[in-house]
């Protein structure tokens, strides 16, 4: 009896062996979309999803911000390795071409190939009947191919001889494309040195003419042209700018180069010389929304001053994800008056004097900056692993920043100025996302007046007057909450939000953390799209209820 239980015992896990290796082996499948590629594991519970912003490939493999999530040992999905062997679906819907954008779904076959870090090739005379994939790798075709070619992370060479049937989608990459190549489909194309977020550093659109414009109670309206040259591969740009302000009748310039040396890691630096309307309040809201106050709700919120003078800078990049830059500044700032009161709407116009925000006293105390020549060394770290720099739905922002001014520098000003910056963009579940933005400044020195830190209003403690508050030092913290309930192109997202801060007229101030109370408010507001923002808040203060909206995120 003992023998026969054995037995059945010993067949019946001969039989539930393989079952329970096939229930262990997680079947994946392969999504190719504009700007994206995915793995998913058919249940649709984990996912993998990677993006030229967010993700890089070098000698080791594929990383999503710093974790490997490609390598030689297949793919991580689900806190798991999963082998190539395992992607057996392949699924694309590239729309780089919105009048007939690619789409086609189907099993990865024996006639295809699929190469993770590994370079594709098809030699010349050869013959791959199916589809050629690569992640993390170039293709180079010089023979023919009845498929497509799909390469994310890497470049694509088609010989002269190359014929491909099916259609060329290269993500992230580049394409050479020698006479004589025939492509008989489509060609989709997003290269990664045409991306916003390769372009190290701010400039204008190079190779053609660009224009541009603000209104504000300085400069009344303010046009601006540029145009550029940049070289063949894109590493060496020059560009040349001007515009005049019409209400001060003033001429504005901005011409400079720039230079970036390596493929990878690249090491950047260059020079400029300007004269602007410059505002420290930049980083609060934009021009364009600055200009619509003023010309419609006849309310100009910024501070100016006229910023003259000459920089340079060198910056170094590693894994795209980290910017090192330094940048020496010389600048000679000038007081500038309020030069129109007028505006497209009738009612009262309430176009105050820069930084009159300040008492009287202060405003006095501080008059001395702002006709200053200042030299400056300012060092900036960045790390972002965002989606996207314009629209971002996930991934970390950090920045520091540390400007040094006077000292062995020598001009009229002497300071310190440190800034960190936190963002984090945390999706909770489909249509819903927690945001966190974290602001801190502080200072050696007395700051000058242009470069206070300023906290209140719009972007910033919402229940409170724009500028109610500044000092030497700051901290702010914004969190929010968006749950995207109805999903229609013009149905608006909820949002709920939380501010916290406060400022200090002294950067040493021993009570910084103990003393005064921090400022807070709460409210609630409604998007629509990236473009239109209502906010209502209100602090906890006795504040009166106040009623903000915006055309751009606020972080």
């Amino acid at each position: 009896m003992k023998r026969k239980l054995r037995f059945f015992l010993l067949l019946g896990v001969s039989f539930l062996f393989p079952a329970l290796l096939a229930a262990q082996k997680t079947k994946l499948r392969l999504l190719i979309e504009p700007e994206k590629v995915a793995f998913y594991t058919l249940d649709g519970r984990d996912s993998l999803v990677l993006t030229p912003y967010n993700s890089i490939a070098d000698s080791d493999g594929v990383w999503l911000d710093t974790t490997l999530v490609i390598s030689p040992a297949g793919v991580l999905v689900g806190g798991g390795w999963q082998p190539a062997a395992s992607i057996e679906s392949l699924t694309v819907f590239v729309g780089f071409n919105e009048t007939a954008p690619i789409q086609k779904s189907q099993a990865i076959g024996a006639n295809d190939r699929l190469a993770l870090l590994q370079p594709a090739t098809v030699d010349a005379g050869g013959y791959l009947k199916g589809d050629l994939v690569a992640i993390g790798a170039d293709a180079q075709v010089e023979g023919e191919i009845g498929g497509d070619v799909i390469v994310f992370l890497g470049s694509c060479w088609l010989g002269a001889e190359a014929v491909v049937h099916g259609d060329v989608i290269v993500i992230g990459g580049e394409l050479v494309q020698e006479d004589g190549a025939v492509i008989y489909g489509q060609l989709a194309r997003e290269s990664q040195a045409e991306h916003p977020k390769r372009r190290y550093f701010e400039e204008p659109e190079l190779g053609a003419f660009s224009f541009s414009g603000a209104y504000n109670r300085v400069d009344g309206f303010n046009l601006n042209v540029k145009v550029g040259y940049k070289s063949g591969d894109l590493k060496s740009r020059l560009w040349a700018g001007g515009g005049h302000a019409f209400s001060r009748d003033r001429w504005l310039y901005d011409v400079g180069y720039s230079q970036k040396l390596f493929n990878t890691h690249q090491f950047s630096f260059g020079a400029s010389a300007f004269r602007q309307t410059w505002s420290a309040d930049n980083w609060i809201l934009g021009k364009g929304e600055n200009s619509f106050a003023t010309l419609f709700l006849r309310a100009d919120l910024m501070d100016y001053v006229e910023k003259e003078g000459v920089s340079v800078f060198a910056g170094q990049q590693y894994r795209k994800f980290h910017e090192l830059k330094v940048t020496y500044t010389v600048d000679e700032y000038k007081l500038l008056a309020r030069k129109t009161h007028w505006s497209l709407t009738r009612g009262p116009r309430r176009f105050r004097e820069n930084f009159s925000t300040l008492p009287a006293e202060t405003l006095t105390a501080y008059a001395a900056d702002l006709d200053a020549e200042v030299a400056s060394l300012t060092f900036g770290y960045t790390f972002d692993t965002r989606d996207d720099p314009k629209d971002p739905q996930t991934g970390w922002l950090g920045k520091a920043e540390w400007e040094v001014a006077g000292g062995i520098m020598e001009k009229e000003r002497d300071y310190s100025r440190i800034v960190l910056t936190l963002e984090r963009i945390q999706p909770i579940m489909p249509g819903h996302t927690a945001l966190l933005h974290v602001l801190y400044g502080t200072s050696i020195h007395r700051l000058p007046v242009q470069k206070l830190f300023f906290l209140g209003g719009i972007g910033t403690l919402r229940g409170y007057r724009f500028k109610q508050f500044y000092g030497d030092r700051m901290i702010l913290a914004n969190l929010e909450y968006h749950a995207r309930v109805i999903d229609k192109i013009f149905a608006p997202t909820p949002v709920l939000f939380f501010d916290w801060g406060k400022t200090s007229p002294r950067s040493g101030d021993p009570e910084f953390w103990s003393g005064r109370p921090f400022k807070f408010n709460a409210g609630l507001g409604f998007k629509y799209g990236s473009f239109l923002r209502f906010d209502l808040a209100k602090a906890f203060d006795g504040q009166p209820v106040r009623f903000t909206f915006r055309f751009s995120r606020n972080f």
